[in-house]
């Protein structure tokens, strides 16, 4: 067991080329997929900003949170982002991650926001939460972000922890459920918690979210993280930002897109104009 746990932190402190020509020779597998078991565990996270919470996991099949090494460029970046006391947005927290490391980010003081509209995965996302002293940091809404505020259908997608609005594509269409759905701009206006800072990941629906943000993106210009997915999904995001003088970052890099042509599917940050401006000064 001594060596097990010395072998998987080497491999989650091993540079992400490494790994990749490791998995390459190795014909599909990674070290840590054969040292690591098949099945749910409560372990702590050995790797990366949330080292040392805990998540419970299919150590195998969920081996990047167990490692700490899943998205590790956006980790790094809302590191630097996230400060004490702010108030962060977390669209689509799936198993709580990054609700973990948002909550150790913003600290006590902070607040952080975490919605997650498929019930299976939210009973995982507070079980996770439950595991670690971030009581009052981090509030579960089963709610879907949208651009209306009523009852939307929503559908499981490339695999059992994942979901996303029933048009968009990849569902399962035999696995629809009914759930609330809001503007953001609704939420923060009847809770009174306005976002510092948006970690969004919500499978194809950006345009349609950042539509139901547009009073807090004006008023308030947050700093967005977003993965965009497919190009209806790009193409709505872009339209929707540039009415707010929002500028597309790529991660990692920053590399500023200047038209909707530069983006493509991956991690991007999206903050008005003068963030940019004064980062780069």
């Amino acid at each position: 067991m001594i060596i097990q746990d010395a072998a998987l932190r080497l491999w989650a402190a091993t540079p992400p080329f490494l790994r990749k020509a490791c998995y390459k020779a190795c014909m599909g597998h990674s070290l840590a997929s054969l040292l690591l078991p098949n099945r749910l565990e409560t372990a702590e996270i050995i790797g990366g900003i949330g080292r040392g919470m805990r998540m419970r996991l299919n150590l195998e099949q969920e081996r990047g949170y167990y490692l700490g090494i899943h998205e590790l460029d956006v980790q790094s970046l809302i590191a630097e982002i996230v400060k004490p006391g702010m108030r962060v947005y977390n669209i689509g927290a799936h198993l709580g991650f990054f609700s973990l490391i948002l909550a150790k980010l913003v600290s006590p003081e902070g607040r952080v926001i975490s919605f997650e509209p498929n019930p299976e995965v939210r009973k995982r996302l507070l079980d996770n939460l439950s595991l670690n002293d971030v009581n009052g940091r981090v509030c579960v809404e089963g709610t879907a972000l949208g651009d209306f505020d009523g009852t939307a259908e929503f559908s499981l997608a490339l695999s059992d922890t994942q979901g996303r609005f029933k048009d968009l594509s990849h569902v399962q269409p035999d696995c629809v459920i009914q759930v609330s759905c809001k503007c953001l701009d609704t939420y923060a206006e009847e809770t009174k918690v306005i976002p510092d800072f948006i970690l969004m990941d919500v499978e194809h629906a950006e345009g349609r979210v950042l539509r139901g943000m547009k009073r807090t993106l004006k008023n308030h210009r947050p700093i967005v993280v977003v993965e965009l997915h497919g190009e209806a999904a790009i193409k709505e995001s872009w339209e929707e930002l540039q009415k707010h003088d929002y500028w597309f970052g790529k991660i990692p890099g920053m590399k500023t897109a200047q038209s909707v042509n530069d983006l493509a599917y991956g991690h991007y940050l999206a903050a008005h104009s003068s963030y940019f401006n004064r980062e780069l000064k």
